[in-house]
């Protein structure tokens, strides 16, 4: 079950690393004259490029540290990751426990008892496969689900900080190295203590139906 909750970690990086809240703080009004559509063009591009552009970061291997809400989550997740073990080794145990006893009295059973016997290790086998594919599929759309309601807190924070600051674009790296895709940054524009400390405080809590 270890390979569900990697999977269930990349879905977390892939889901926070695509946050961001792209916003215009100038909105221009349509001019009264007629102009071309080419004219027109030009001037909402040369409005863009004059406009205010401001990006902000997080690290997101603290938020997954500090944020309560996801370590719970994280919690939860390894200890469901645990109790599926525990019964898939269980049945394990079972059917060990049956083929032992089998190949033990293999000789003193008779054709039939043999040919019974064979057909309940064969049950076993296919429910424990059976067990182990539901509990996978399960276990991968509860992941799914929780991991999701962690990034639409951390959206709907982050995007509140870059309405409050005027920030084009929120970013998030990792601290600890990883796939980055930003080789510089300004510590003035890290935003990562107040996210926190704003998610910790329930400020995305709305983000999600209880």
């Amino acid at each position: 079950m270890q390979k569900y909750l990697l999977i269930s970690n990349i879905v977390l990086i892939l889901a926070v690393a695509t946050l961001f809240y792209l916003f215009s703080r100038n909105n221009t009004t349509a001019p009264k004259a007629k102009v071309s559509v080419k004219h027109q063009k030009s001037n909402d591009s040369a409005a863009a490029l004059d406009a205010p552009f401001r990006i902000a970061y997080f690290e997101l291997d603290s938020v997954e540290n500090k944020y309560k809400y996801y370590k719970q989550v994280r919690e939860g997740l390894l200890a469901k990751e645990k109790q599926n073990q525990n019964t898939l080794a269980g049945l394990q145990r079972r059917f060990n426990d049956k083929l032992k006893n089998a190949q033990e009295k293999g000789a003193m059973l008779s054709q039939n008892e043999q040919a019974s016997l064979q057909k309940e290790l064969e049950n076993m086998q296919k429910e424990y496969m059976q067990k182990e594919k539901n509990m996978g599929e399960d276990f991968m759309m509860e992941s799914f689900k929780r991991l999701q309601g962690v990034n639409e807190r951390i959206q709907r924070v982050a995007k509140e900080i870059a309405e409050e600051r005027g920030y084009s674009y929120v970013l998030s790296r990792y601290e600890s190295g990883g796939n980055n895709v930003i080789y510089y940054r300004n510590k003035s524009f890290d935003i990562t203590d107040e996210l926190i400390e704003r998610l910790n405080n329930g400020k995305g809590d709305s983000a999600l139906k209880k």
